[in-house]
């Protein structure tokens, strides 16, 4: 035989997600109008009998583009959506959160469990299940009675929920727009302190998305945030100058740059260390530059003896001096027609070289 449970009392709802009763200890089907036996059907808007244009279906997947410290506006589920589904991508609801439209937190993480469990919130009762692939999911039969914000706190891996509700059409009296903050942008630097900036933008309320600033009233914009990140200093690292000028402005020269080892410790404090604390080896601070060829110029040389062709100078007369076309030993095009060839220079006299040579008799 078989054995059945105690007989409950007629009307009991058979499930707590159902309308059918039971009478005689026998579930019985009820419509949606409450008349045991009928045959009438909630539409996907919950309207007895409707045919569905009461509301429309909002969907989609959220996932940021990078992460960011504390929680992040996901979508915003107006008052009266029904049939809510939040299903997280990455196996765990525990980073979830839901807040309510006077911002307070109404839920804040759920438990990492794959029992079922149910969530009054809302005016509704949310449930939390399982799949057959590991990913949870919160469900909601609503109509919810406020409305909700879906949250997420960011961690190093991205969060990323898939989210489907049905929301009402006619929703004239709830603010289509409303401000909300940005992510956090990348910190300016990387140590010895940056800063990050949120910014306010304007976001229809439906889907999240951002929308021309005039949507929002400028009277409720909340104000743009700031605050400080990578506040530990750097490490030891060389601080190298711009090289300096070419020694010679033709031919080879050496050109030479400032090398410090230095730690930056604020974005206004650096500190100079001793060679030794930065990464080695040393960036150079001398190194060979290369102009163009000089051109070529006259030089007059050193002036020679006295040959005794001719009479010697008398005393305080100067002995005669070359002239030649020099320049550095590579080829050796003409000297310049326009430049004038120096002239023998007044030296000394050279009598007492001169006196060395016999006279010529005459």
């Amino acid at each position: 035989y078989t054995e059945r449970a105690a007989a409950v009392v007629d009307g009991t709802p058979c499930r707590p997600d159902t309308v059918d009763i039971c009478v005689s200890g026998e579930c019985k089907h009820v419509g949606c109008d409450r008349v045991l036996g009928s045959d009438l059907r909630e539409d996907k808007c919950r309207v007895c009998g409707g045919d569905g244009s009461a509301c429309e279906t909002i969907e989609g997947v959220f996932s940021p583009a990078s992460p960011a410290a504390g929680y992040e506006e996901v979508v915003w589920i107006p008052k009266g959506s029904v049939h809510i589904f939040i299903q997280d991508l990455n196996l765990s609801l525990s980073h979830l959160a839901l807040k309510g439209d006077q911002e307070s937190l109404l839920l804040e993480g759920l438990p990492g469990t794959p029992q079922p469990h149910r969530l009054p919130l809302a005016g509704t009762t949310f449930q939390l299940r399982q799949g057959p692939d590991q990913t949870q999911s919160l469900e909601g039969l609503g109509p919810i009675n406020t409305s909700l914000i879906v949250m997420v706190l960011a961690r190093t891996e991205l969060a990323a929920l898939r989210y489907r509700f049905n929301a009402p059409i006619a929703r004239d009296a709830l603010p289509p727009y409303s401000w909300h903050y940005a992510p956090w942008t990348k910190c300016s630097a990387q140590c010895a302190g940056g800063s990050q900036v949120q910014a306010v933008e304007c976001r229809n309320q439906l889907d999240s998305s951002a929308v021309a600033p005039h949507h929002c009233s400028a009277h409720s914009k909340l104000p743009k945030r700031q605050r400080a990140c990578n506040t530990e200093p750097c490490p030891p690292d060389w601080v190298v100058g711009n090289w300096s000028r070419c020694s010679r402005s033709c031919d080879a020269g050496v050109r030479s740059r400032s090398v410090v080892c230095q730690r930056r410790v604020s974005a206004a404090e650096e500190k100079a260390l001793d060679d030794s604390a930065c990464p080695q080896p040393r960036p150079p601070v001398l190194e060979a530059c290369q102009g163009p060829a000089c051109p070529p110029e006259w030089a007059a040389l050193d002036w020679s003896p006295w040959t005794g062709q001719s009479a010697p100078p008398a005393a305080g007369q100067a002995c005669a001096t070359a002239s030649s076309c020099a320049r550095a030993p590579t080829t050796a095009p003409r000297c310049p027609l326009r430049t004038a060839r120096p002239q023998p220079s007044r030296q000394p006299p050279c009598a007492a070289t001169c006196a060395a040579v016999p006279r010529p008799a005459g």
